[in-house]
């Protein structure tokens, strides 16, 4: 790859080109596409480059993997909302950080020093904020990769800048990526502000019948790890005769083996309550204000693989159970307007600076197109 990268970057010169790249969908995110427009918006060109990885379209992948490498030696930057091989394993122009951050420190790697400058490197992550560890934090864990795998395909290597929501992401970003706190910028991705309008358009008038319950867990990498919420499906009438509401359950797609795209899905929407385990639905849900309960029979185990940067035990406690009973009387409380209002106020304290206040909508618009914050 570096071997065609460098001929590509022979045979071409940079230009105001905004690369996108994704490897978990076939089609471009709500964020992706309005971030596009805004670039354009500045002058620059945009090109979209997303394919979910899947082993009957490998073939297909590579050549996709070819014109990725082509459009990067003609960009002055790119944006990406995962971990990218392809990024992480090229040798890119990249200026050295001497910033004395320890970043991941806590696993004893020392923290990455080289940033792209050509093309500048955006990670857009796909998740608000910063509920379990993720990336280094939780290496060597069962729900992590090896160090060997990390040093492997240099995991998060080649990120100019990683982009979070609020200033209390900031440091566990910088553990995750594995780089100085510096490297990691607070600006609002566009879909925080389509929530917040769908919030507003959506209403919630005192009185209102509430019944529709969304399950969510999070995501699950090892086979053998606990998963409360799946073995909870099994109850599913029972809770709902139990608390009087109807529910649907949403596993991960990643777990089905489908796209994930990072759009706002229907049933998040039409949701009155959402119940989830580690899911950082909790910000989505938190942004459109609907009450979220934590079902965390697992906590113990989850608290060492991966790992948590916020424990609802201790952040909102009386938003957490244990069991399907505890569960069931949770559900049924929040379903009144007393205590949907008790939910969304202990909700607080688990979402306190996940968001900063008053955001700019152009500030990741200019990111991109400046190369540095401003």
């Amino acid at each position: 790859m570096n071997g065609i990268y460098r001929r590509q970057c022979k045979c071409h010169a940079r230009r105001p080109l905004a690369l996108f790249l994704s490897r978990q969908t076939d089609e471009p995110s709500y964020d992706y596409r309005q971030l596009a427009a805004q670039v354009e918006q500045l002058g620059w060109e945009t090109a979209m480059l997303v394919r979910k990885v899947r082993l009957r379209n490998l073939p297909a992948y590579c050549i996709h993997v070819l014109k990725q490498l082509k459009l990067m030696a003609q960009a002055r930057a790119v944006v990406i909302d995962r971990y990218d091989p392809v990024i992480s394993l090229l040798d890119l122009e990249c200026e050295a950080s001497p910033a004395a951050d320890a970043g991941s420190s806590a696993t004893g790697i020392a923290p990455y020093r080289s940033f792209p400058t050509a093309p500048v490197v955006v990670q857009v992550w796909h998740a608000f904020g910063s509920y379990k560890y993720f990336g280094f934090q939780s290496i060597d864990t069962p729900e992590g990769h090896s160090t060997s795998f990390f040093d492997e395909w240099r995991i998060h290597r080649n990120c100019s800048w990683i982009v979070c929501s609020g200033e209390a992401n900031r440091g566990p970003f910088a553990q995750a990526f594995n780089v100085p706190v510096e490297r990691v910028v607070c600006a609002a991705r566009p879909e925080y502000f389509e929530l917040k309008a769908m919030r507003d358009a959506r209403g919630d008038a005192p009185g209102k019948e509430r019944t529709q319950v969304l399950v969510a867990p999070t995501l699950r990498y090892d086979a053998d790890s606990p998963h409360p919420l799946r073995d909870l499906e099994q109850h599913r009438q029972e809770i709902e005769q139990a608390s009087g509401v109807r529910t649907s359950w949403s596993f991960h797609p990643l777990e089905q083996n489908q796209d994930a795209p990072g759009n706002v899905s229907q049933l998040l929407m039409d949701a009155d309550i959402v119940v989830t385990d580690y899911s950082s639905i909790v910000y989505e849900a938190y942004l459109l204000e609907t009450p979220v309960l934590f079902y965390v029979a697992d906590i113990e185990a989850f608290r060492t693989s991966p790992g948590l940067n916020i424990d609802p035990t201790h952040t909102c406690p009386g938003l957490c159970a244990r069991t399907l009973d505890e569960l069931t009387a949770l559900i049924a409380r929040v379903r009144t307007d007393e205590g949907r209002a008790w939910a969304l106020e202990q909700l607080e304290s688990f979402a306190c600076g996940a968001f900063a206040d008053d955001p700019d909508p152009q500030a990741l618009a200019s990111l991109v197109v400046n190369g540095s914050p401003a």
